[in-house]
């Protein structure tokens, strides 16, 4: 929803600052974003805003994607017209994340709950029906700019186009990647997947780790963000929380 402040930057009709704040850029934008903006402006090349807005996708979160019918027509374009929310590998990866554990089983366990003829058990994260609604948030985030992609290359062909986003949304080509192939079954994709190097003196990288991109980054390591599973969990509830306790305009 914020292109037009996108587009007035790039044609130097406003400042970085008032790109950030009506913008609403992330944090990291000077480290992870200016880089590729600026590269664009300076060189005339379009830069597209393919992210939901938050509000859209906390109240997808809140409500299910029952939520998307409840936008105006000026608001129904800014989150992806379909969502992709079918079970596979990158629902369970999702599921895995929230704490969330998925069985391949045909029976219900203690504590667990069928859904599409798998158990998940519900004990060790948030609720099935919470779960459930924040994976779609997630696909909102997901099928919105796998859209915006395809709607760009489809009124553009030819191009290519260069994707920013957190690993997550792309590692081992699923999320967003999935979903524009899903859209363009013929469209080449490279994924560029950012691997942290745990000795920076003697970089390297897992068997497993290949299957992640068509190339892996080796970085430098950061300070390790959890040290142990109760800290993660603990994290993603409070982040879950902060979230339940914003409000939803619909």
């Amino acid at each position: 929803d914020v292109q037009p402040v996108l587009d007035d930057f790039l044609a130097g009709k406003i400042g970085e600052e008032t790109l950030r704040d009506q913008g609403r850029a992330w944090d990291n934008y000077p480290t992870s974003y200016r880089p590729l903006v600026e590269f664009s402006k300076e060189r005339g090349l379009p830069v597209i805003a393919a992210e939901a807005p938050t509000w859209i996708v906390r109240c997808v979160g809140k409500m299910g994607p029952e939520a998307l019918d409840k936008l105006s027509p000026e608001q129904r374009p800014w989150a992806a017209a379909e969502l992709h929310l079918d079970d596979g590998a990158y629902k369970d990866k999702y599921m895995s994340f929230l704490g969330v554990n998925v069985s391949h089983t045909g029976e219900d366990e203690e504590g667990a709950e069928n859904v599409g003829g798998k158990t998940v058990a519900t004990h060790a994260g948030p609720n099935l029906d919470t779960a459930l609604k924040s994976f779609a948030a997630q696909a909102t985030r997901d099928d919105t700019m796998a859209e915006k992609i395809y709607l760009h290359l489809k009124d553009n062909p030819g191009r290519k186009v260069v994707h920013l986003d957190g690993s997550f949304h792309s590692e081992s080509f699923l999320g967003t990647v999935e979903r524009l192939q899903l859209r363009m079954p013929d469209l080449k994709i490279a994924v560029i997947n950012p691997i942290q190097a745990e000795d920076p003196k003697a970089p390297s990288f897992k068997t497993e780790d290949m299957t992640t991109g068509t190339f892996l980054l080796v970085t430098y390591p950061v300070p390790q963000d959890y040290v142990t599973n109760e800290e993660m969990m603990a994290q993603i509830t409070k982040v879950m929380a902060n979230r339940a306790s914003k409000s939803c305009p619909l």
